[in-house]
């Protein structure tokens, strides 16, 4: 990263506009990295940001159907496939897929889930929520690679 004074007597600090990436109005400094990485960047923060707020509407719409975790299981069982999908893309397009991935699916609510089940004695419940996550998940990285191919 390059760090470059601002000049505050216009609204940007870079005079080429394709290569800004963040601009803070109220810091001294503005971030700076050029060429296609920024745009890398940006498509990974895309991503994110529709993975994350996908992964929010599915699990709690799927939260009031059932005490089962069809929710975590659901985005983690759909991410896997996206990604065997997307695995071999090598352009610009896989940092979105990698993004939306990456904040879409979520082992931290998958385990927090597991947690939940085993502490309200509901061990069927958590047991088959982790056989059907990995295998329903390699499962669908592998048809995504497939279809890939």
């Amino acid at each position: 990263y390059e760090i470059k004074e601002c000049d505050w007597s216009s609204d940007v600090c870079s005079s080429d506009l394709k290569y800004w990436l963040v601009y803070f109005k109220f810091c001294h400094h503005s971030i700076y990295r050029s060429g296609e990485k920024s745009m890398r960047i940006l498509y990974f923060i895309l991503g994110a940001g529709i993975g994350t707020s996908l992964r929010f509407l599915i699990v709690n719409h799927l939260k009031s159907w059932t005490e089962f975790p069809a929710g975590v299981l659901t985005v983690n069982v759909f991410g896997s496939f996206i990604l065997g999908l997307t695995s071999a893309i090598s352009s610009d397009s896989a940092y979105l897929s990698f993004g939306f991935c990456g904040v879409f699916t979520t082992w931290s609510s998958f385990l927090l889930e597991i947690n939940n089940d085993l502490n309200q004695g509901r061990k069927n419940s958590a047991l088959w929520h982790t056989i059907s996550t990995f295998t329903l998940g390699l499962l669908a990285a592998w048809i995504g690679i497939k279809l890939r191919a």
